[in-house]
Protein backbone atom coordinates (compact mmCIF):
# COMPACT_ATOMS: atom_id res chain seq x y z
CA UNK A 1 0.00 0.00 0.00
CA UNK A 2 1.48 3.26 -1.34
CA UNK A 3 1.70 6.08 1.75
CA UNK A 4 -1.14 8.55 0.12
CA UNK A 5 -3.79 4.98 0.22
CA UNK A 6 -2.39 5.01 3.18
CA UNK A 7 -2.76 8.42 4.93
CA UNK A 8 -6.31 7.93 2.88
CA UNK A 9 -7.59 4.80 4.61
CA UNK A 10 -6.02 6.33 7.81
CA UNK A 11 -8.55 9.59 7.30
CA UNK A 12 -11.47 7.27 6.59
CA UNK A 13 -11.55 5.21 9.69
CA UNK A 14 -10.70 8.43 11.66
CA UNK A 15 -14.11 9.90 10.39
CA UNK A 16 -15.99 6.46 10.51
CA UNK A 17 -14.89 6.23 13.79
CA UNK A 18 -15.91 9.91 14.53
CA UNK A 19 -19.16 9.43 12.93
CA UNK A 20 -20.08 6.40 15.26
CA UNK A 21 -19.15 7.95 18.49
CA UNK A 22 -21.53 11.04 17.39
CA UNK A 23 -24.12 8.38 16.66
CA UNK A 24 -23.36 6.14 19.94
CA UNK A 25 -23.76 9.53 22.04
CA UNK A 26 -27.43 10.51 19.36
CA UNK A 27 -30.25 10.24 21.66
CA UNK A 28 -32.83 8.80 19.15
CA UNK A 29 -35.84 7.14 20.41
CA UNK A 30 -36.50 3.80 20.10
CA UNK A 31 -39.42 3.97 17.07
CA UNK A 32 -36.67 6.64 15.56
CA UNK A 33 -33.89 3.67 16.07
CA UNK A 34 -36.60 0.72 14.68
CA UNK A 35 -37.05 3.13 11.71
CA UNK A 36 -33.26 3.41 10.97
CA UNK A 37 -32.24 -0.37 11.50
CA UNK A 38 -35.90 -1.05 9.24
CA UNK A 39 -34.31 1.12 6.81
CA UNK A 40 -30.86 0.60 6.90
CA UNK A 41 -29.44 -2.39 8.39
CA UNK A 42 -33.10 -4.95 6.79
CA UNK A 43 -32.63 -2.79 3.59
CA UNK A 44 -36.57 -2.77 3.53
CA UNK A 45 -38.44 0.54 1.64
CA UNK A 46 -40.73 2.78 3.14
CA UNK A 47 -43.81 0.88 1.93
CA UNK A 48 -42.90 -1.91 3.61
CA UNK A 49 -41.79 0.13 7.09
CA UNK A 50 -45.12 2.08 7.09
CA UNK A 51 -46.81 -1.48 6.61
CA UNK A 52 -44.86 -2.97 9.61
CA UNK A 53 -45.02 0.25 11.79
CA UNK A 54 -48.96 1.52 11.03
CA UNK A 55 -47.83 4.46 8.71
CA UNK A 56 -48.20 5.58 5.35
CA UNK A 57 -44.94 5.47 3.15
CA UNK A 58 -44.99 9.41 3.04
CA UNK A 59 -44.95 9.81 6.76
CA UNK A 60 -41.56 6.79 7.07
CA UNK A 61 -40.37 9.12 4.14
CA UNK A 62 -40.71 12.47 6.51
CA UNK A 63 -39.80 10.51 9.71
CA UNK A 64 -36.37 9.36 7.76
CA UNK A 65 -35.88 13.07 6.48
CA UNK A 66 -36.46 14.33 10.27
CA UNK A 67 -34.36 11.41 11.56
CA UNK A 68 -31.48 12.15 9.37
CA UNK A 69 -31.08 15.72 9.50
CA UNK A 70 -31.14 15.57 13.67
CA UNK A 71 -28.08 12.90 12.80
CA UNK A 72 -26.35 15.30 10.32
CA UNK A 73 -27.15 18.68 12.84
CA UNK A 74 -24.95 16.72 15.76
CA UNK A 75 -22.31 15.32 13.07
CA UNK A 76 -21.54 18.18 10.99
CA UNK A 77 -23.40 21.27 12.37
CA UNK A 78 -22.04 23.58 9.42
CA UNK A 79 -22.97 21.20 6.76
CA UNK A 80 -26.26 20.64 7.84
CA UNK A 81 -27.22 24.43 8.46
CA UNK A 82 -25.87 24.63 4.22
CA UNK A 83 -27.98 21.43 3.48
Amino acid sequence: MTKHRRLVAEDTSYERFEVVAVLQQATLSVPERTILALRFVEEQTQADIGAEIGVSQMEVSRLLRDILDQLRRRIDPPLAAAA
